[in-house]
Formats: structure tokens, C-alpha cells, sequence
């Protein structure tokens, strides 16, 4: 599974290894835990809404 995640993001297998400790350690281990992974994608999309909002605003 590493080796496939590695390829498809064209990163060395060191690579993803610290950016999975990263986010261990900027959002706690419970990431990984399923029933976290609707609060995560929520929070990803209101980021991303967010972000798009303030861009169109800076456009004007």
C-alpha cells in the first residue's frame, strides 16, 4: 500500500513516512480512526470553500 501511495504521489517512501508523522503530530493519532473520517473531510472542504471565498474577495 506504501509503495502504490509513494508512486502515485512521485515521493520517496521517507517522504511519506514524515508527513504521516507531521499530521500525527499536528492532529493527534485519532486520524487514522474511522470515525474521524467525516469530521476530517468536513473540515478539509471548509477549508477549501473558505480559501476560494477569500480569493474571489481579494479578486475584487
Amino acid at each position: 500500500m506504501h509503495a502504490r501511495t509513494c508512486a502515485a504521489l512521485y515521493i520517496h517512501a521517507n517522504t511519506l513516512y514524515n508527513r504521516l508523522e507531521r499530521i500525527d503530530k499536528l492532529i493527534g493519532p485519532g486520524w487514522k480512526d474511522s470515525s474521524r473520517n467525516l469530521d476530517l473531510q468536513l473540515a478539509m472542504r471548509l477549508n477549501r470553500l473558505i480559501s476560494t471565498i477569500v480569493q474571489h474577495h481579494d479578486e475584487r
